[in-house]
């Protein structure tokens, strides 16, 4: 955890020590500056109220090792839209939503594809991602889900996503030739290729600002919105 901006960072002591956790990290996060979650692999809820001092189990991911039942899925990401409201993923294909602090969880979308990444622009405004070209919005907080068609030759295996407002998106991919950009909120798409090394990675640092990175240190940036790029 950083308080000074990046300066310094101290340990989150989710776990006694790293070196024996049996289940490492798959997901954080913190809507607040105090409330935080953690997500294991084996689906292990952690809550904290006081910024990652002491930590709470919560009730487990359904559908994986830890929860009741038991289960072989994975937990992929995590975001919460509030401190209650939350999203986690799977690598069986599910989104699960909580509204009470981790109390509970439901599935919202199932589409039998692994789900590798979601995030919310708005309040009510997000996106999923995953494999075989999964690109998923939602526009009612996260109660349901769209599949959209993003218009690839082939299946792409989508690996994260980030939004610079409501409309405007970019998904990276595993095999770093394209980014997958919508600028409509999931109604078209084009693939612009920003480097001639594979980018696995983009984020927004504004509306028109648009940074990407990947194999080799190749870094490239984007002033229109990820329209073209230029490498750095």
């Amino acid at each position: 955890r950083s308080d000074d901006g990046g300066r310094t960072f101290t340990r989150i002591a989710f776990t006694p020590v790293e070196s024996s956790c049996r289940e490492p990290l798959a997901a954080l996060a913190f809507p607040a500056e105090r409330t935080g979650y953690v997500v294991l692999a084996d689906g292990t809820v952690l809550h904290t109220a006081d910024g990652g001092t002491e930590f709470a189990q919560k009730v487990a991911i359904p559908g994986t090792r830890s929860a009741p039942g038991g289960g072989q899925a994975t937990p992929t990401d995590a975001v919460f839209t509030s401190t209650t409201t939350g999203f986690v993923t799977s690598s069986d294909g599910k989104i699960l939503r909580t509204t009470d602090g981790a109390n509970t969880w439901s599935v919202v979308s199932d589409t039998q594809r692994p789900v590798r990444a979601v995030t919310f622009a708005d309040a009510v405004t997000g996106y999923a991602v995953g494999a075989q070209s999964l690109f998923l919005t939602t526009t009612d907080g996260g109660a349901t889900w769209t599949a959209r068609d993003i218009g690839a030759a082939a299946p792409q295996e989508l690996t994260s996503v980030r939004c610079a407002t409501p409309a405007l998106c970019v998904a990276a991919t595993g095999k770093g030739d394209v980014l997958v950009r919508t600028a409509d909120g999931g109604q078209t798409f084009t693939l612009p290729a920003p480097s001639s090394e594979p980018v696995l990675a983009a984020a927004f640092a504004s509306e028109s600002r648009l940074v990407a990175a990947g194999a080799g240190g190749a870094t490239v940036v984007s002033d229109d919105g990820g329209v073209t790029f230029t490498p750095v």
